[in-house]
């Protein structure tokens, strides 16, 4: 692209303050905690949640739930938390 790695380096460090890394450090921790908290609970609960099953179907139904329900977590709480600490 023609830039030195020099002047983007440069160009980073002048650019990223610490308010962006506390930042990233309180959402990636946020993420963690949702991701554990909604796979944790559609695990262990397997056999109530309705229209699962029983079997390895019913832990792949469970588990594609999962993996639905936090990407739509996360992504919500990562516009709540940088319209709130921005």
């Amino acid at each position: 692209m023609g830039v030195s790695p020099g002047s983007y380096f440069n160009g980073m460090m002048l650019s990223v303050t610490n308010h962006d890394i506390q930042l990233g450090i309180i959402k990636s921790f946020v993420f963690a905690l949702l991701l554990v908290w909604i796979s944790a609970g559609r695990g262990y609960f397997v056999l109530q949640i309705r229209g699962a099953g029983f079997g390895a179907e019913s832990v792949s139904k469970v588990t594609t739930q999962a993996v639905v329900l936090s990407s739509i977590a996360i992504l919500v709480f990562d516009y709540l938390l940088t319209a709130i600490l921005l």
